[in-house]
């Protein structure tokens, strides 16, 4: 729990996978196991760096940097405010056929929160399931806007949340329920009223 939630996102979903097994464990299950955990010994210098100044390299990605000493970052042009991603996959769990949602949320270009969860319901498309992802990275940027608030550093701009859905992203845009996704309501409704 140490590893996914303070010091390692790059093994939440790995953990994630591992904690539906954690009654029954089988031998893959130990196979995969193993591996993680020759992951860790190999790479131990991959924690999260809060650097004093800002990355001076130009770029419009994530830049991954693999020596001690140094981590993941954004660019310049997402500024020093909040920025979120979310994502979530399509019914990956084969036992269960339940979605798997992603979220990040970075302040002045570092990682502060971060979560990978799966879904308590099965999706009937993919939709649905990056719709419940971008509710819930929405509202934990919510939580830690009202935090920067209450500790003197209100945000001055908007948060973009950033999704890769096309779907998603029109029902967003366009404020319209369809019938499809109408069980959505509350979600997206919380949706087009914060954005």
């Amino acid at each position: 729990m140490h590893i996914t939630t303070i010091s390692r996102p790059d093994l939440s979903y790995a953990c994630m996978r591992f904690s539906g097994y954690m009654a029954c464990p089988n031998e893959p299950i130990f196979s995969a196991l193993h591996h993680c955990l020759c992951y860790l010994y190999h790479h131990p210098h991959l924690p999260i760096m809060y650097p004093t100044k800002a990355p001076s390299t130009p770029g419009g990605s994530i830049n991954t940097f693999w020596s001690k000493g140094q981590a993941e970052y954004l660019s310049p042009e997402f500024g020093d405010t909040l920025a979120a991603f979310t994502d979530a996959d399509h019914a990956r769990c084969l036992r269960t056929r339940r979605s798997v949602s992603v979220y990040f949320i970075l302040h002045n270009s570092v990682i502060i929160s971060w979560g990978c969860k799966k879904q308590p319901i099965t999706s009937i498309h993919s939709t649905g399931s990056e719709i419940t992802a971008l509710h819930k990275g929405a509202s934990k940027t919510l939580l830690i806007r009202q935090l920067l608030t209450a500790i003197g550093y209100p945000p001055t701009t908007s948060t973009p949340i950033f999704e890769d859905n096309q779907g998603t992203i029109k029902l967003i845009r366009t404020h319209r329920l369809t019938d499809t996704v109408r069980h959505y309501a509350v979600k997206l409704l919380g949706l087009m009223i914060s954005s």
